[in-house]
């Protein structure tokens, strides 16, 4: 935000001054105040001098609104449409010239509307830079997985069943977890102060811990730690996808499958009891 010093004793919403002025939007001009963005992209005003020889109808208010009108103006990056941005610094325009005329709530007012205006462009760009992480690795591992189904007759004699079960358990965790992330895409919260990169990283490792779920679903399944009467029906293989598939879409599936393994473990192991009369039988003997 840049205050021109004109200094003018006259009108300044004359034709003549007005023209002098490097505008691509005049917000407002009268006699005593003109707000325009310019064509530098910046928020530009100016007041005449009978103007500053009377004090604001509310100074406190007055200098609180320009101050914050000046810290948002910069709050829109590279990354934003110069047609976005312009429709911001007008709204922040428009707060100057109410601020100028006394109308503070007005002016307060339409802070709030440029603040949701570019909060909403924010949440916009981040949630495009996830999905495009997402996609990214969706798109890598779908293909992948694509290829190998549609050569599994020819690959299936180098590759062994469960090597090729795999393969396919992490698509489908990839899957899933793209389905997962589609539903909820309105609900994330993504903050674009973290940067394009960090937003593609969290994205694409979303789905790859989708495709891990869904291997670690596909193994317990098939070595009947859960669920053991599917390893033995006659659908053992499409089952065992689709529980790769949910594990994918749900983050909860894979603490739960490590919790159940843990369990399983623990139940195999002596307890501290069938210890000690090991030992009293060994020497009884």
């Amino acid at each position: 935000m840049i205050k021109d010093k004109q200094r003018r004793e006259s009108s300044l919403d004359d034709d003549d001054y007005l023209n002098k002025l490097n505008w691509q939007y005049l917000v407002m001009a009268n006699k005593d105040f003109v707000v325009y963005v310019g064509t530098d992209g910046v928020v530009h005003y100016d007041t005449s001098v009978a103007y500053d020889r009377r004090k604001p109808k509310c100074p406190e208010a007055h200098n609180e609104i320009l101050n914050e009108a000046a810290v948002k103006e910069i709050m829109p990056s590279g990354d934003f449409d110069e047609s976005v941005k312009l429709q911001f610094r007008i709204m922040i325009g428009e707060a100057m010239a109410r601020t100028l005329d006394g109308d503070y709530d007005i002016a307060r007012k339409t802070l709030d509307r440029a603040n949701n205006f570019i909060s909403t462009r924010y949440n916009e760009r981040a949630r495009l830079w996830y999905l495009t992480g997402c996609g990214a690795v969706s798109l890598c591992v779908l293909f992948t997985g694509c290829i190998f189904w549609l050569h599994r007759s020819s690959l299936l004699p180098f590759l062994s069943e469960g090597v090729f079960m795999v393969l396919m358990a992490s698509a489908s965790g990839c899957l899933g977890a793209l389905l997962s992330i589609l539903l909820r895409m309105g609900k994330a919260e993504l903050d674009i102060a973290s940067g394009k990169m960090l937003h593609y990283a969290e994205g694409g490792f979303k789905i790859l811990t989708g495709c891990i779920s869904g291997v670690l679903a596909a193994l317990v399944v098939k070595t009947g730690i859960i669920l053991p009467f599917i390893s033995k029906s006659a659908e053992a293989n499409w089952s065992i996808m689709l529980m790769a598939f949910v594990a994918g879409a749900s983050e909860k599936w894979a603490p739960s499958i490590i919790a159940s393994i843990s369990a399983v473990d623990k139940t195999k192991e002596p307890s501290a009891t069938d210890k000690k009369k090991e030992q009293s039988s060994v020497s009884a003997g």
